[in-house]
């Protein structure tokens, strides 16, 4: 294999753009040319649309041919300090996969490839967004709304909780514990759309978010990595580190996965509550009086439905699982209105999948809350609603974020309206 004049090729999305970036190789820079500020770059780029969120990863960009890519820059470029190189691409379609390589104009065999998805600002939050809204909504409201640290990722983002309303009885909202699944875009619309038309309801129970808890990860899809990710930021899965039964935990039925083996996608950690980001879900939910509910929410790319999974070990607990069917109930009609003069839920693919399930494993956050404080509490799911299938693929349109933060916004409503 020849060496390459290039190293470290990296695209990102930026501001609705790709920007790729790329260094002289150290022989390269060590060379007579290398010590030249221009170089004639070449960039390709290819199209990827086989590509499909939550199913492929990155072995799927593994041996693409850049022979059929389309070379889309051939020029001059400056290097930084004469070394890194830097190229913005412009002309990119919202929800497409693409590859690049780059390579210079005498011969060598081009570097890459590196993949980026271009995605909508509106469907994945940057973390600076998250917290700006979260802020804005407590300066506004100071005498409703408060935010407190409860800890911090695993990269060291500050975890910042809200609350408005009630501070002694709470609906809890958890978003994002696994990064590539929804919760920011979700739980803070609703929570400002709230404060602004139902601030009544939070007389009665107040509401306690934490919006984003794979802060770290998520960023990476904010940015345009294509493949879904489930992992904190030292791979372990969350929703499997809590202090419930950990030690019990093995196989994970469904995956074909072991939870205890560190290369899985559903790895539980090294101990019990090892990460920082389960501890500061400990300390937001302990600091809660009395807890009402606890809704996680889940599902791909920024949608959930109305599948709400509760702990496996409460499948005998009778009172526990009226209290959640209930709950589940309220939302779910909240956010699926039945048709005038009938039942009937339009839309609904064969085998919806609506209401409470007892399938969360033990070391879930539902399983410890329910150890810990019995009250009802749920992972989110999508629930087979067909016109929120493309969100599955990472194909969720604005239009259809818009219309989904309405219906979570509406099932909150009903859950609080029922329970006060």
């Amino acid at each position: 294999m020849s060496r390459k004049q290039f190293c470290r090729l990296r695209v990102v999305l930026s501001a609705a753009k790709v920007r790729l970036s790329f260094y002289k190789s150290s022989l390269l820079f060590a060379s007579a040319q290398g010590k030249e500020k221009t170089m004639k770059i070449r960039v390709y780029r290819k199209d990827e649309p086989d590509f499909q969120f939550g199913a492929d990863y990155d072995e799927y960009f593994d041996g693409i041919d850049w022979r059929q890519a389309q070379m889309i820059y051939d020029g001059m470029l400056e290097a930084d300090k004469l070394r890194k190189f830097e190229f913005f691409d412009r002309d990119v379609e919202p929800l497409k996969t693409y590859a690049y390589w780059v390579s210079s104009d005498e011969g060598d065999e081009p570097v890459g490839p590196a993949a980026v998805r271009i995605r909508s600002p509106e469907i994945w939050w940057p973390y600076s967004k998250i917290c700006a809204r979260i802020k804005a909504l407590a300066e506004d409201n100071p005498a409703l709304v408060r935010i407190a640290k409860v800890g911090a990722t695993a990269r060291g983002n500050d975890l910042e909780a809200i609350y408005a309303g009630n501070s002694k009885k709470m609906v809890a909202l958890i978003g994002s514990v696994h990064p590539g699944e929804s919760g920011p875009e979700i739980i803070i619309p609703a929570l400002e759309r709230m404060i602004k038309e139902r601030k009544d309801l939070l007389t009665y129970i107040g509401i306690a978010a934490l919006p984003s808890v794979g802060a770290d990860e998520r960023e990476k899809l904010v940015q345009g990595y294509p493949c879904y990710l489930r992992l904190n930021a030292n791979g372990v899965d969350i929703d499997r580190n809590f202090d419930s039964d950990w030690e019990e935990m093995n196989d994970d039925l469904g995956y074909g996965l072991r939870s205890t083996d560190p290369e899985s996608a559903t790895y539980r950690g090294g101990a019990p509550a090892s990460e920082p980001e389960t501890r500061a879900i400990v300390n937001f939910i302990r600091d809660i009086p009395e807890l009402s509910a606890v809704f996680s929410y889940h599902a791909l790319a920024s949608i959930c439905g109305g599948a709400f999974l509760s702990a496996q070990r409460s499948a005998g607990d009778d009172d526990y699982s009226v209290r959640c069917r209930q709950l589940a109930d309220w939302y779910v009609a909240g956010m699926y209105p039945a048709e005038e003069g009938g039942v009937a839920l339009p839309g609904f693919s064969q085998g919806a999948w609506l209401g409470a399930h007892a399938d969360c494993t033990s070391g879930s956050l539902p399983d410890w809350v329910y150890a810990t404080r019995q009250a009802p509490a749920f992972d989110v799911e999508w629930d087979g609603y067909a016109p929120t299938k493309p969100c599955m693929q990472d194909l969720t349109t604005p239009k259809l974020m818009r219309e989904h933060q309405t219906r979570h916004y509406n099932g909150l409503v009903n859950v609080i309206a029922h329970s006060r």
